[in-house]
């Protein structure tokens, strides 16, 4: 399983942009603003990403869904694109391109899936199956952000967790224990109403040592702690996940 880091940071870093992460060429992870600036500096072809995973809908996740669309249809790169995510996405969606789009033009977004080869895949806490890798929500608590949800991803015998923003939780444990890499929010020294602590990111670490903890999402203020399974990339590295 092929990893590409597109962007490691949190909203208001000086060094890093907004998280994301690229699986197989295919499977994106969270679209928020300046991720697709990223994904053209990084030369990606954004014609082979089949599937985007929201994890919430806050701009630093997702605001640049708009424009990866309307790339798309400009370019008439119409493959089919499957965009997963919490209750409310395809709404959600078309909210954002009225927003950005709409220039006042009544249901213009009606058939969104029509016109720009979508199909919606809201999930809350179920599994689904899509085509060589299945994927599962898990519900998080991101302060008063409702919903939010963590994935764990399953291709071949490769589980991996990505959490998006969440603070601790039973759903977080039950996350770490299912996968063997876990892509983990660090925007924090010590656990919040909103995100996880990177001390307790820390204790987890030492608890599952053999599994591997990757950790974007970061602040400017995390330090750097050397511990064998705990991992700092930067963006534009690319990992194997074996």
């Amino acid at each position: 399983m092929k990893i590409d880091f597109i962007g490691t940071g949190m909203m208001g870093s000086l060094t890093r942009g907004n998280s994301s992460i690229l699986v197989n060429d295919e499977i994106l992870f969270d679209i928020g603003s300046g991720v697709l600036a990223k994904l053209k500096d990084m030369k990606k072809d954004i014609s082979k990403i089949k599937y985007i995973v929201i994890t919430h809908f806050h701009a630093d996740h997702f605001l640049d869904i708009a424009c990866f669309l309307l790339m798309r249809y400009i370019r008439k790169e119409q493959n089919e694109l499957t965009l997963i995510g919490p209750k409310g996405l395809r709404q959600k969606v078309i909210d954002l391109m009225y927003f950005t789009h709409g220039d006042n033009e009544l249901n213009k977004y009606d058939k969104i899936e029509e016109k720009y080869n979508l199909v919606f895949q809201e999930i809350d806490g179920e599994k689904i199956e899509l085509a060589n890798f299945t994927i599962q929500a898990f519900s998080f608590i991101h302060s008063t952000c409702v919903p939010c949800n963590g994935y764990l991803l399953e291709i071949g015998d490769h589980k991996i967790a990505y959490t998006g923003d969440t603070t601790e939780c039973d759903n977080l444990d039950t996350l770490v224990k299912e996968s063997n890499a876990i892509f983990i929010d660090t925007t924090v020294m010590n656990t919040t109403e909103a995100h996880i602590g990177f001390s307790r990111i820390l204790e987890y670490a030492k608890e599952y040592s053999k599994k591997d903890f990757y950790l974007i999402h970061r602040s400017d203020a995390i330090p750097v702690i050397e511990q064998e399974n705990m991992m700092y990339p930067e963006e534009g590295d690319i990992v194997e996940i074996n």
